[in-house]
């Protein structure tokens, strides 16, 4: 079968999702046409292109803006009729390819121009959504308290999964399908499940958002003997021999996470699903206003993946860290099934 992806790149969740399902295919005999990447138009990591050996295709999207540290959903919004011009040309781009390719199939990556795309274009072929997103659509799911933030978001997914011929919605444990969802594990790469973990000393921090590296940088500078490993989207910055920001790279953030005493990470999917699996205590700092983010976490804290807080406490999670109980066992069994599944609800 010949399939195309459709991908938001924002954060790395939706990028590394979209590596797993490619070697999940290509290991399985099936051809992928062409990846589309939607997103500010910043350089894709080269984690990414190193692991995609299809053509790649950049399109300016819609994508969240941060100020002060907090999801602004105006200066978002504002940003999105600033380049709406930008999007229509993507979209033109994003149709024309996809009538050359001529995939089989289209998987979208949680990628608004995908649901725009079937619905305004004639579809060149049917599309399944891929997205821990879809979850939140479950009338099961559990959601925090805010029902504009909860209609913004949801009004943002089901946009994604415009003509959508079913969504596959990544979860931390089975729950029973509903209309056109479908609950399937994690989209884990395989290297994941192969690493090695030891205990060296250091907390591992993730931020997607660099500006909320400043606390971070606050509270080390005051407890210097703690060593600190942490990853953001800006290069790697030497704060001082504890403290160190390394610029988002995959494989040395897995080498990290595998030898890590514990990781801090604001609540991305991914990140979550890769520290539940290294057996890592976790403490979930969800970005403030970001209301997707405030689901993740306490969806992970449901299964007892780790804590969440409202700050990267470290006081907090360093006296965590001996009374942690590691689930990855029963995850890992649950992650193991995922190439069956999806091989079943895609092909």
């Amino acid at each position: 079968m010949k399939i195309a992806f459709i991908v938001q790149s924002e954060g790395r969740g939706h990028l590394t999702q979209a590596i797993a399902m490619y070697q999940l295919l290509v290991k399985n005999g099936h051809e992928i046409v062409g990846v589309f990447v939607g997103g500010s138009g910043k350089q894709l990591p080269d984690f990414f292109e190193k692991a995609i050996q299809s053509s790649i295709f950049p399109l300016k999207s819609p994508y969240l803006i941060f100020k002060n540290k907090r999801l602004s959903l105006l200066a978002t919004t504002l940003n999105i009729f600033k380049h709406l011009f930008d999007y229509f040309k993507s979209l033109k781009v994003l149709n024309h390819q996809l009538k050359t390719l001529q995939p089989d199939l289209i998987l979208n990556f949680y990628e608004s121009l995908g649901g725009i795309h079937q619905r305004f274009y004639k579809p060149v072929a049917p599309m399944i959504c891929i997205g821990h997103q879809y979850l939140l659509l479950h009338p099961d799911f559990k959601h925090p308290e805010g029902w504009f933030d909860r209609l913004i978001v949801n009004t943002n997914t089901k946009l994604t999964a415009w003509k959508a011929q079913k969504l596959l919605a990544l979860s931390f444990d089975k729950t029973t399908d509903y209309q056109r969802i479908k609950i399937t594990p994690p989209l884990v790469r395989a290297e994941v499940l192969d690493l090695e973990t030891s205990n060296e000393n250091f907390i591992l921090v993730y931020v997607t958002n660099a500006a909320l590296a400043d606390d971070i940088i606050a509270w080390q500078a005051q407890n210097k003997h703690i060593k600190i490993q942490g990853f953001w989207d800006k290069p790697t910055m030497i704060i001082n021999e504890n403290l160190v920001f390394n610029a988002i790279n995959s494989t040395l953030f897995l080498d990290k996470m595998s030898r890590c005493t514990g990781v801090m990470t604001t609540a991305g999917f991914e990140s979550v699903c890769e520290a539940i699996l290294l057996n890592k205590p976790i403490m979930i700092v969800p970005v403030p206003e970001h209301y997707e983010q405030a689901c993740n976490a306490i969806d992970a804290e449901r299964i007892k993946a780790g804590i969440q807080s409202e700050t990267f406490d470290f006081d907090r999670f360093i006296n965590f860290i001996p009374q942690f109980e590691p689930i990855g066992e029963s995850f890992k069994l649950w992650v193991q099934d995922a190439e069956k599944i999806f091989l079943k609800e895609i092909v």
